[in-house]
């Protein structure tokens, strides 16, 4: 059987692969669609994998989440009452769902420089946030 702790460090892997592609795009002085699209993408992977560590642990913890309409945001709330994330990182991860829904939901030819570049800036500190944040669920 897989333990939460392997489960976790499965994806903490997989986030940080991703979020090494990140960089090569990001010195890209004149970002086109290309370059566009793979910041979202990035950014979509990201969050997806951050949902499914905290799906993890509070699946340890006995705490099921209804899939409805709602259950992303219903997921950062739970970690957030359940002291898994402080508010503020909730609150900063928030933002990242709200790029998640739109990618998804959204057409890429949509995509502008701006509101990617300002989730990329601070990725690096929010990851790291989340990693301190989570660490006694996993270590």
């Amino acid at each position: 059987m897989v333990s939460l702790t392997q489960k976790i460090n499965a994806e903490i892997e997989n986030i940080e692969t991703t979020l090494s592609k990140l960089y090569p795009v990001l010195k890209v002085k004149d970002k086109g669609f290309p370059e566009l699209a793979a910041l979202a993408t990035i950014l979509q992977n990201f969050y997806n994998g951050v949902e499914n560590i905290l799906k993890q642990i509070l699946f340890s913890l006995d705490i099921q989440i209804d899939i409805t309409g709602n259950w992303h945001k219903d997921l950062l709330e739970e970690a957030g009452s359940k002291q898994i994330l402080s508010e503020s990182l909730k609150n900063e991860l928030y933002e990242y769902l709200i790029f998640r829904h739109y990618f998804v939901h959204g057409y890429a030819i949509r995509l502008e420089e701006t509101p990617l570049t300002t989730l990329t800036d601070k990725l690096e500190e929010v990851w790291g946030k989340f990693l301190f944040e989570i660490k006694s669920y996993y270590q």
